[in-house]
């Protein structure tokens, strides 16, 4: 990882708010969906504001900015079964762009409750959930069995965060997936989060957080990225684990707030799952 001097920042801001595609931009206004088999939309420069834009699948842009007010996320899961090119993946010919008040969310996005390989099981009289895990263990709940175990590499994590165990209703769902490639800048002042979701019925646990990994030539920046995992129902529910974020950046002045922490439960681990290349 190679560190540069602040005022590097600037330049790259500068390169992004200023680049000559902006009047040429498709403008993303009100709430839209590209499926995986739409491409109406590649290898164009995408604007998002005020709406949400849902992308499923593998894509490519030339270029992509979300503004205050705009959200890039993907689908959930349905019934459990994840599909085929499931997630958010998308390369970026130049430069990406998540302004203040912009966000990539996929939060509660994987795997549903009880579902997914760190799935959390649910135990003891009255039953209780533990919670998910992915990059980390998830947390025990009172019935001190069922925790979610971890799964997939750091360096390329790519699949969603599982569920939480089942109290007297489903736990938390896990976080989502995103994958992003820019052969630019990547300027992160808004937010970029993969959260498993909290427990919200009696006694079960929280999701795991889910997948973000992200490449680019600079990463610059002062927001936040997270994949962290979702409480337990408190106090009797385990807390997910936390989820995977891999930064590989040939230039790394990324100066914001990065977490992949445990949720809070009857018993958690907060273990932090980052790696950095």
């Amino acid at each position: 990882m190679q560190k540069t001097r602040p005022a590097l920042v600037a330049l790259f801001v500068a390169a992004l708010l200023f680049s000559p595609f902006i009047s040429q931009a498709i403008t993303f206004t009100g709430d839209t969906q590209i499926g995986v088999n739409d491409t109406n939309f590649e290898r164009l420069d995408i604007v998002v504001t005020n709406c949400t834009l849902t992308v499923d699948g593998t894509h490519t842009f030339a270029s992509l900015r979300i503004l205050q007010g705009g959200t890039v996320t993907h689908s959930p899961v349905a019934g459990g079964v994840v599909p085929p090119l499931s997630g958010l993946t998308l390369t970026v010919s130049n430069n990406v762009l998540v302004e203040a008040g912009g966000s990539f969310n996929v939060d509660g996005k994987g795997y549903g409750g009880g579902q997914g390989p760190g799935k959390g099981s649910s135990t003891g009289s009255p039953v209780s959930g533990g919670g998910a895990g992915h990059g980390g263990n998830g947390g025990y709940g009172a019935g001190l069995d069922g925790v979610g175990a971890v799964y997939e590499t750091p360096q390329a994590p790519t699949d969603r965060g599982s569920g939480g165990g089942a109290g007297s209703g489903s736990g938390g769902a896990g976080g989502g997936a995103i994958k992003l490639v820019v052969g630019g800048a990547l300027l992160i002042d808004g937010v970029i989060s993969a959260n498993g979701s909290d427990a919200v019925t009696n006694r079960a646990g929280g999701g795991a957080g889910g997948s973000i990994w992200l490449v680019a030539q600079t990463l610059a920046g002062s927001g936040v990225i997270s994949a962290n995992g979702g409480s337990g129902e408190l106090p009797q529910g385990g807390g997910g684990g936390g989820g995977r974020i891999s930064l590989q950046a040939a230039i790394n002045v990324f100066q914001g707030q990065t977490s992949a922490a445990g949720g809070p439960g009857y018993a958690c681990l907060w273990i932090m799952r980052v790696t950095l290349d």
